[in-house]
């Protein structure tokens, strides 16, 4: 399938991550449609309580396969164990969808998560990414805390 490369809402994992069978990790907005890969990625490595971690990084591109400007992010399912961070202008490579940008070095908003002392477990958030040009996507992610 052929997607335009214009103003794609694109969520890229933690380098840390490989692929397996978490399906709901993985997702793009592409023409305001959610287009979710078949390989999806999960996260092997836990978060250890006190250490900050990317989770997550939201980042729009254009056909050129340039940064279309900021994008907002808002949380809206705060974690039970944790807390939430975020970080404009952090780095990663454009990994979905299919296309001549993939491996583009990009800039966008990252989302950390912090375990609590003491925390172990799982915990779950939710966060609402929107583009300049409109495009919106919703991710709720749920992680693994090492807190033994």
């Amino acid at each position: 399938m052929n997607l335009p490369m214009h103003n794609k809402l694109i969520e890229i994992k933690r380098s840390a991550w490989r692929y397996g069978l978490l399906a709901s990790a993985v997702a793009a907005i592409v023409a305001v449609s959610l287009y979710a890969s078949a390989n999806a990625q999960e996260r092997t490595a836990k978060f250890v309580p006190d250490r900050p971690g990317r989770v997550y990084i939201f980042a729009g591109f254009d056909a050129a396969c340039q940064a279309t400007g900021p994008v907002t992010v808002t949380i809206i399912a705060e974690p039970k164990q944790g807390a939430i961070s975020l970080r404009d202008g952090q780095e990663t490579r454009i990994a979905a969808p299919p296309g001549p940008c993939v491996g583009t070095r990009i800039r966008g908003t990252g989302v950390y998560y912090t375990a609590r002392a003491g925390a172990n477990g799982t915990d779950t958030f939710a966060v609402h990414a929107k583009l300049a040009s409109g495009e919106e996507a919703t991710k709720t992610f749920t992680v693994e805390i090492d807190g033994e």
